[in-house]
């Protein structure tokens, strides 16, 4: 099961590098930055966690402080990569990784879990990023199907793991034919990334509260198609993770508003600087948060031993 997803995580960070935005940030000044912190290419969980730690700070030095809308989208776009590089860093050699639901990188099962459906207008939440958690291999069921060559054989990791040739397609088919026979034991965490907090806190605010109703007094609002819903599925969680762009942290308090609308997200508020209490975890906590049993499986350390770190960018 690892091997699989461990194959299509280095696809998902091979497809950041192309994204332009995020591509020419990072060698620009990130992967400098990134580098000196990790001590010139020692990576161990005391880095990696420091790193999170100045996430917004590396991610501000390429801020041009334009509020056009190309530069937000832009600027929005890098957030949501450098997030996505530093969580599946963070999860490798996990059974949970991180998608961007775009293209090629998205689970069918996992968009019909979280589709809202009002009357005939479907809608899914704002996922610039999704986690999904496989189950541990001993628990996954499988099903007899008809899949290509495979017509007949049984459906399962050791089948897979078989195969001497994968592409995208094919193991973005096979994990979605394991979310769809399992769902009732995989895990959810939509996140939303944003850049500037004042600007957004209520859209996540808006969908946490769709996602935590356990049933609506009109007919024509329901969670979920073709017999999914975030319901069947063993944990769902929605976060919100800013950099954030506001200059002056210290005027953004517990009390302040943009703090009260997201304060009770299911899947909390995480930012690239450190925790500041009752306001936004960093970032290095939503592993031990929102991913606890599958990061510590196996320690961060003995997972990451033997990556080659030209395989992440670096």
């Amino acid at each position: 099961m690892i091997k699989l997803i461990e194959i299509y995580r280095k696809e998902i960070i091979k497809y950041l590098f192309e994204i332009k935005s995020f591509s020419q940030s990072w060698e620009n000044s990130w992967k400098k930055e990134i580098l000196t912190l990790l001590n010139n290419e020692e990576l161990n969980e005391v880095n990696f966690f420091k790193l999170g730690e100045n996430l917004r700070r590396i991610f501000l030095l390429t801020s041009s402080g334009d509020r056009g809308q190309g530069e937000v989208s832009s600027a929005g776009t890098g957030w949501e990569s450098l997030l996505a590089w530093y969580l599946n860093l963070g999860l490798i050699g996990t059974r949970t990784i991180v998608i961007k639901p775009k293209k090629k990188f998205n689970f069918d099962t996992i968009q019909k879990t979280i589709t809202v459906n009002y009357g005939n207008f479907i809608s899914n939440s704002e996922s610039d990023l999704i986690a999904v958690t496989f189950p541990p291999k001993k628990d996954i069921a499988y099903s007899v199907e008809k899949l290509e060559e495979y017509e007949n054989k049984v459906f399962s990791i050791d089948l897979l793991e078989e195969l001497d040739a994968y592409s995208v397609d094919k193991i973005n088919l096979f994990l979605n034919k394991i979310i769809e026979n399992n769902i009732s034991k995989i895990e959810v965490n939509v996140i939303q990334c944003k850049t500037n907090w004042n600007d957004n806190a209520q859209i996540p605010m808006g969908w946490d509260i769709i996602y935590s109703s356990t049933g609506f007094t009109k007919d024509n609002i329901k969670i979920g198609r073709d017999g999914f819903s975030i319901h069947k599925i063993k944990d769902f969680r929605y976060s919100f993770i800013t950099v954030p762009t506001q200059k002056n942290l210290d005027k953004i308090k517990e009390t302040s508003t943009q703090v009260l609308r997201v304060n009770k997200l299911s899947g909390g508020i995480f930012w690239g600087e450190k925790t500041k209490l009752n306001v936004a975890k960093n970032i290095n906590e939503i592993f031990n948060d929102n991913f606890h049993e599958s990061y510590n499986e196996i320690k961060f350390n003995e997972r990451i031993k033997n990556l080659d770190l030209k395989e992440i960018g670096l």
